[in-house]
């Protein structure tokens, strides 16, 4: 994440400012890695007013969606791996890359 992004939360709509207590956010990548499969990931994040004028920024889900093709379809979610990890070697970059 960029400097001043506060572990993602400046990237989350502030609820604030429709009167809600919480916003959640998905952001999708899509690709196509080395081994020419489609390869899906989504994170899913929620950002929650507390009292005062605190905040908190979850990390709601992260799950990675690979299509090898002939109908099978592999599914990561964040308890089988990590997938920060995972991305840049299925894209054949290194981590400062991305």
């Amino acid at each position: 994440l960029p400097p001043m992004a506060d572990k993602g939360g400046a990237f989350v709509h502030d609820p604030k400012l429709s009167s809600l207590t919480e916003t959640r956010a998905k952001i999708r990548l899509q690709f196509t890695d080395l081994a020419k499969r489609q390869v899906v990931v989504d994170r899913v994040f929620q950002l929650t007013n507390k009292q005062g004028k605190k905040q908190e920024f979850k990390t709601i889900d992260n799950s990675l969606h690979i299509d090898s093709g002939e109908r099978k379809k592999i599914t990561y979610s964040n308890r089988h791996g990590d997938v920060n990890a995972g991305v840049p070697e299925m894209m054949g970059v290194s981590k400062a890359v991305l």
